[in-house]
């Protein structure tokens, strides 16, 4: 991203890159997750303080690795996945420290 963070980022994979149809489901977690890290460390270095993450509902893997990831990460204060009416529960708010 240049210049300012979205409030909102989408990981679904073809908001992410032009040529999925080739990818394995284990290469698209990969590349979601990969810019999510990302997205996080950037939302850290620039002191937001929320954010809310896009990742669909599906199976929950995406959703159970992010969820996983902000657990461990001590930046995070809070996050939730609670019926946003904009995204349903496909999206995580992160709130930072």
């Amino acid at each position: 991203f240049n210049g300012e963070l979205p409030l909102e980022v989408d990981l679904h994979i073809e908001k992410l890159i032009k040529d999925h149809a080739h990818l394995s489901s284990g290469e698209i977690l990969h590349i979601q997750l990969s810019f999510f890290r990302d997205i996080l460390d950037k939302a850290i270095v620039n002191d937001m303080s929320k954010f809310y993450v896009i990742h669909g509902i599906g199976k929950g893997r995406l959703k159970a690795e992010i969820h996983e990831i902000l657990a461990n990460t001590k930046e995070v204060k809070s996050f939730n996945n609670d019926y946003y009416a904009k995204f349903g529960f496909g999206a995580t708010e992160i709130v930072l420290r």
